[in-house]
C-alpha cells in the first residue's frame, strides 16, 4: 500500500476519534449543566442565617405553601407571603439555590407590606427533578406564575420581578411577555447570552472555547432550545419596563461585562448598581444597607415607592 493511502487512514482516524472526543466533551457538559447537583431548602437556609444577611425573624412571617400548576402538568412549589393585595414582588434565586436565597431580598420589601411569592425554580427544591434550561423553561415557568397572580388579584395589580444569577436570566427573558404589564424588574448578577456564558466557563475547564459551540446542538436535540433561545438582552431591548441592573464588580463566575451590556442595550428606563470588591451575588451579603437604598431610590425614582432612606 502507497504511503499516503496510510497516511490518509491514519489522518481520517485521528479526526474520527477527535469528532468522538469532542461530542463526548460536549455531550457530558450539557449534561453537567442540565442536570447540576443542587442544595436542599435546610442548607440554603442556614447559610443566609450563618452570614447574618437574614434572622430568625423572617421565620415568624406570616406565610403559606402555594404549589402552582404549569400548563405541561409540572408543578411550581413556592412560598406566598401576603400583604397588599396591590402589590406584589416575585422573587427567582440562582442556579442550584431554593427559595431561602430570596429571603434577604424579601426583606425590604416586607417592610413595605408588598405580598410576595417565593419559589423553587424547576428542577430545585421541592420541585420534581428535572432539567434546568437557565432561563428557558425557567421563563415560561414566570410568564405563567405572574399570569395565576394576575387572575387572582385582577389587572391593577402591580407586580415587580426579583431575580439573581439564574434567576435574574430568567426575569430578563420575562420582560418580553408584554401582556404581564410588569411595574419593575431587579436583576442581580444576570449573563446577556447564554452562548457567551457557556463559551467562559468552558474556558475556566481549560479547555478550546469551541466545544461551547458544539454543546449546541446537543441542547436543541435533547432539551429542544439553542443558545438563541436564552439571550436575556434580547428581551431587556423588547421591554420599556422599569429595570434595575445590580453586579458586584469582582464576579467570578457571571463577568461583570454582561450586566453592563444589557445596561448599554437598553439605558432608558435603566439603572446600573456595581458593588466594588464583590464576587457573584454577594452584593447584599457585603452591602445590606446599601443594596436596600439602591432598590428603594429605583422604586422612588419611577414613582413605585417614597424612599425613606
Amino acid at each position: 500500500m502507497a504511503w499516503y493511502w496510510i497516511f490518509l487512514i491514519v489522518l481520517a482516524a485521528i479526526l474520527v476519534l477527535f469528532a468522538i472526543f469532542v461530542a463526548v466533551v460536549a455531550h457530558y457538559f450539557v449534561h453537567l449543566l442540565t442536570h447540576p447537583a443542587v442544595y436542599s431548602r435546610d442548607y440554603c437556609l442556614d447559610v443566609d442565617l450563618e452570614k447574618k444577611v437574614i434572622s430568625s425573624e423572617v421565620l415568624t412571617w406570616k406565610q403559606e405553601n402555594l404549589l402552582i400548576p404549569m400548563e405541561d402538568h409540572y408543578s411550581i412549589h413556592g412560598t406566598f407571603y401576603p400583604g397588599s393585595q396591590d402589590k406584589l414582588i416575585i422573587f427567582a434565586h440562582g442556579y442550584t439555590w431554593t427559595r431561602e436565597g430570596s429571603l434577604k431580598y424579601a426583606q425590604l420589601f416586607h417592610r413595605l407590606g408588598y405580598s410576595m411569592y417565593l419559589y423553587d425554580e424547576r428542577g430545585h427544591g421541592d420541585n420534581k427533578r428535572q432539567a434546568v434550561t437557565l432561563g428557558y423553561q425557567e421563563s415560561k415557568d414566570l410568564h405563567q406564575i405572574v399570569q395565576f397572580f394576575r387572575k387572582r388579584y385582577g389587572p391593577s395589580l402591580w407586580i415587580g420581578l426579583h431575580g439573581e444569577s439564574m434567576g435574574a436570566a430568567t426575569v430578563l427573558l420575562e420582560m418580553k411577555y408584554k401582556e404581564d404589564n410588569l411595574s419593575f424588574v431587579i436583576a442581580d448578577s444576570p449573563f446577556a447570552r447564554m452562548g457567551e456564558l457557556m463559551r467562559y466557563q468552558i474556558k475556566k475547564y481549560h479547555l478550546p472555547s469551541f466545544l461551547a459551540d458544539c454543546c449546541n446542538p446537543f441542547l436543541k436535540m435533547k432539551y429542544g432550545f439553542s443558545y438563541r433561545d436564552v439571550e436575556p438582552i434580547e428581551s431587556v431591548k423588547q421591554s420599556t419596563v422599569p429595570l434595575l441592573l445590580i453586579q458586584g464588580d469582582h464576579d467570578t463566575f457571571i463577568p461583570p461585562y454582561h450586566t453592563k451590556e444589557i445596561y448599554e442595550a437598553r439605558k432608558e428606563n435603566t439603572t446600573l448598581k456595581y458593588f466594588p470588591n464583590v464576587d457573584h451575588t454577594d452584593s447584599y451579603h457585603h452591602y445590606p444597607k446599601e443594596y436596600e437604598k439602591t432598590m428603594m431610590d429605583f422604586l422612588s425614582e419611577h414613582h413605585i415607592e417614597k424612599s425613606s432612606f
